[in-house]
């Protein structure tokens, strides 16, 4: 699986270089002229990991040759265009950092719930729960994280996919499926005989 993720990574043409030290930042896409050139990684990333990151360069590619502003708020343009639907979206984009970021999640409900049990918390906690609710909200639940996450997914555990962001896995498959060389890209990894459950979990 490993492999395959990696030989994604040099058709699309980018480099990888494993210069991260981590601190909460395993892998990131490098752009220029809002096209991806490189993928950067940890010493020695999880699978999971190379995945997202293969998700973001996705969405890129398909974004680039559908020709789509890229400003946030038009991303899904071309495929959604009423604020219904960009609100779906955004739903799923939370559920799928929820189940991403179990523990993470978990531990901002304790903190919210003191909160609102005692109606107040100490520096640090106050300190702590600001910190969660701007990781969830300016990070985990974006629509690029989401999409990112939604692929990830899809890869590991293609029916939990389809119950938590079943209109993101419209919006990716339905795009890639016109795309011939990116769905062939999918198809090896999803068929490649390394591929398990065990070696991507769907439940981090």
């Amino acid at each position: 699986m490993r492999e395959g993720v990696y030989a994604a990574y040099r058709y699309f043409g980018l480099k990888v270089r494993h210069n991260l030290t981590g601190g909460g930042t395993n892998g990131a896409v490098l752009v220029r002229n809002n096209k991806p050139y490189a993928i950067s990684l940890i010493k020695s990333p999880d699978t999971s990991t190379m995945v997202h990151e293969l998700g973001h360069v996705s969405d890129f590619v398909l974004r680039d040759r559908a020709n789509v502003d890229r400003a946030a708020d038009a991303r899904f343009a071309h495929i959604y265009s009423n604020d219904t639907k960009s609100l779906i979206l955004q739903e799923e984009s939370a559920a799928l950092a929820r189940q991403k970021y179990v523990s993470s999640y978990s531990r901002l409900l304790e903190i919210s719930e003191k909160k609102n049990r005692d109606g107040y918390l100490a520096q640090r906690e106050e300190k702590t729960l600001s910190q969660y609710r701007k990781f969830f909200t300016n990070y985990a639940e974006t629509q690029v994280e989401g999409f990112a996450n939604a692929f990830a997914l899809y890869l590991s555990d293609p029916d939990l996919a389809e119950d938590i962001a079943p209109k993101y896995c419209e919006v990716i498959f339905t795009l890639i499926s016109a795309e011939p060389d990116i769905q062939e890209v999918v198809d090896s990894l999803l068929h490649s005989p390394a591929f398990s459950r065990s070696v991507l979990p769907s439940r981090l």
